[in-house]
This record gives structure tokens, C-alpha cells and sequence, in this order.
């Protein structure tokens, strides 16, 4: 979804500072849900690493289409069949390496190709890790080896700061959807004050018949040239002839716009 925010910088425009507004896609995914995710996954991975594991919670975006093809560039890609929405979780070969030292005990950082038996332990810990899932995907399916990421719409990473430093990422196939609220009434509206305004419609004077002085009082006399219009906001909701009617001014109303598109005569 676009959201309108205010740029960092900001330009002079008549002595004064202005930060132009500006669109930006933003993911829909609440920042809660994610971090229900990320405790999860911090509860899952302390008990397989039997230590104290610390995290730090990357709030959702919604990355461009390069953004995609560098986050799965080398990566480790597996994806989860959801009740709600598909899933991924990515680990970058560092954060695979780092991972599967941390289940033995290890501290190993470079990025490297994983021993078949690395590689069986680091299935292992996505397989624990699907379950912090299900808060934003539902119900989970087994993991699967993924050779890309396609057709995913938000992002998010849980950094994971101790025992070992590494980043998992989390993407999601498709954006919660916003709950539509129940339709306002009419007669909830029937209390809401709307100012009227009558606007006298142009006229055509030849200009050969004006004498113009400072003073000068031109008639406008009967006829098309006092057609009215009453309008709220804007909108017309009906036409007229303007006049005076005892000591107020009146318009009294010819057409009556019943509604879009359509209208009420009346005589």
C-alpha cells in the first residue's frame, strides 16, 4: 500500500524550510505480528542451541524487484505451504554457516558450502523454526528447498545477536488484507449540519449597453439571466430562477438532482 510521508530534506521556498511529500510502498504486515514471529523463532532456537538467545526484529517492507534478486542472491530458500499465506525463510550462506556452528557449539562466521551433514542439520532448524510461522501464515506444510524467491510480496528479518550473529529472513506470499468496517447509514447522517449556497449562474450583458461610472446600478431584470443554482460542497443538487420574495432573498428551484447521474423535474 502507498503511504504519503514527508522527505528527509527539505528545500527553501520563500525563506522558509519545506519537506516535500512523497509516496512510499509500505507493507501492511503489522509490526506486532512480526515480533510474535521473532519471539517465537528466539524460544525455538534457544532450545536447540541450549542457550540464552538474543534477537532484534526488522519491521516489514515490501522490497522493489531488485531488492528480491539480491536478498535471494547464494541464499538458502525454503519454502512453507500456508492455510493463510505462503512463507519463506531465507539464510544467506554467512547465516547458514553461523546457524549450524551455534547447534554445535560452535562460532563459525565465513561464508562457506555447507558438509552434507551441515547441511541435513541446518534442515533440522528451519523444519523447528516453520512452527514461529503460523502466526503470519496459518497452519504450516513441511519446508521445501526453494531455488528462487517468486511471487512474494513482504519482507522482514529477525536478527539473531547471541550466541552467534546471524540473520534470518522471513517473506510472506501475499499482505494481510484491511478489514472493510459496516457501511454508514443514511439516517446516521440525517444530524450532520450541511451549509446550503446559492450561486447566481453568469450572465450575458452586451457591453455596447453598459454605461459604467462608480455608482452606476445595472438591471439585471427577469429571464435566464437570474438562473440559480443551490449547491453543498461543492455539488449542485438543484437549479433555479433567483428573486426576492417578501424581504429575503428566495431561488425557486426548477430541476432537482435526485442523484448521480440522474434528475427530478418539477415545475
Amino acid at each position: 500500500m502507498r503511504h504519503l510521508r514527508f522527505g528527509a530534506s527539505g528545500v527553501s521556498v520563500g525563506g522558509r524550510r519545506v519537506r516535500p511529500a512523497v509516496f512510499e510502498e509500505r507493507s501492511l504486515l503489522p509490526v506486532s505480528a512480526a515480533c510474535v514471529v521473532a519471539n517465537a523463532m528466539r524460544e525455538t532456537l534457544g532450545s536447540l542451541f541450549a542457550a540464552p538467545v538474543e534477537v532484534r526484529l526488522f519491521e516489514p517492507l515490501i522490497p522493489s524487484a531488485d531488492a528480491w534478486h539480491a536478498i535471494a542472491d547464494r541464499a538458502h530458500v525454503f519454502g512453507i505451504r500456508g492455510s493463510l499465506a505462503d512463507a519463506a525463510i531465507v539464510l544467506r550462506p554467512g547465516d547458514a554457516v553461523s546457524l549450524v556452528g551455534a547447534a554445535f557449539g560452535e562460532t563459525l562466521c565465513a561464508a562457506r558450502p555447507l558438509s552434507p551433514i551441515e547441511r541435513t542439520v541446518l534442515e533440522r532448524t528451519v523444519r523447528a523454526m516453520t512452527a514461529a510461522c503460523v502466526p503470519v501464515c496459518g497452519s504450516c506444510g513441511e519446508p521445501a528447498a526453494l531455488s528462487e524467491l517468486r511471487g512474494f510480496a513482504t519482507f522482514f528479518e529477525v536478527a539473531v545477536e547471541r550466541p552467534v550473529p546471524a540473520r534470518i529472513g522471513i517473506a510472506l506470499s501475499r499482505e494481510p488484507q484491511p478489514k472493510r468496517g459496516d457501511a454508514v447509514s443514511r439516517s446516521a447522517l440525517d444530524d450532520v449540519p450541511l451549509e446550503l449556497a446559492v450561486r447566481l449562474e453568469g450572465a450575458t450583458i452586451p457591453a455596447h449597453a453598459l454605461e459604467l461610472e462608480v455608482g452606476a446600478v445595472i438591471p439585471l431584470g427577469r429571464g435566464p439571466e437570474l438562473a440559480g443554482r443551490l449547491a453543498v460542497a461543492g455539488r449542485t443538487l438543484a437549479r433555479g430562477e433567483c428573486g426576492v420574495k417578501g424581504v429575503r432573498y428566495a431561488i425557486t428551484l426548477s430541476e432537482i438532482y435526485a442523484g448521480e447521474g440522474s434528475s427530478e423535474h418539477i415545475s
